[in-house]
């Protein structure tokens, strides 16, 4: 378990979006837009390409998390285990004083790793619900709520459906100030991004 733990931890510490944020624009990315070192920030502040690019590496970290546990340590709750510390890894990477992103990409990764037909579930209802609403925190959110809630109608080990009520709580917290905004009409929606962007 303690590999599983660290090897989570540690791939989930590759914080794409500040590191592209630094190489490609000469940024520190939690310094721009909505403070968010994850996609959806990269794709406002830097454009389509870099926002897609922070997405899939960040969707590989989490996956390769699970992936190389399945292999190196075998079980279901090993493997969930390094998915969530990857999740844990992103949010709070420990040389950025633990101010990462919200974790989305990673907790999809994790989950197409681990149940390909939930991942797979996740990123269609973030579409979805990100074109239905025009926020991606609504999808985000849904999303990390949802997973307890499926993973219990799998028949998942206690231990795994305490985890991912446990992701739900940090879904949630990571959330609150996105909702806040919105019920303010403050946060940008994805289609001021996509005019903005054209602008």
């Amino acid at each position: 378990m303690i590999g599983s733990i660290v090897l989570g931890y540690l791939l989930g510490n590759f914080q794409t979006a500040y590191l592209i944020g630094k190489f490609f624009g000469k940024i520190d990315i939690r310094q721009k837009g909505s403070s968010n070192a994850g996609a959806s920030n990269v794709t406002q502040v830097m454009g389509w390409k870099f926002g897609v690019l922070t997405a899939l590496a960040d969707i590989l970290k989490a996956f390769l998390a699970v992936e190389i546990s399945f292999l190196f340590f075998g079980g279901t709750v090993e493997a969930f285990t390094a998915g969530t510390f990857a999740v844990l890894g992103h949010v709070f990477p420990f040389y950025l004083k633990f101010k990462g992103g919200k974790g989305l990409a990673s907790l999809v990764g994790m989950m197409l790793a681990f149940k390909p037909e939930i991942g797979l579930a996740m990123m269609a209802s973030v579409l979805f619900l990100t074109i239905a609403t025009d926020y991606i925190a609504v999808g985000s959110l849904t999303v990390y709520l949802g997973l307890p809630v499926l993973l219990f109608f799998y028949g998942m080990e206690k231990a795994i459906l305490l985890e991912s009520a446990a992701l739900a709580l940090l879904g949630l917290w990571l959330h609150i100030g996105n909702i806040k905004k919105i019920l303010r009409k403050e946060e940008k929606g994805l289609r001021a991004t996509i005019r903005s962007r054209k602008n």
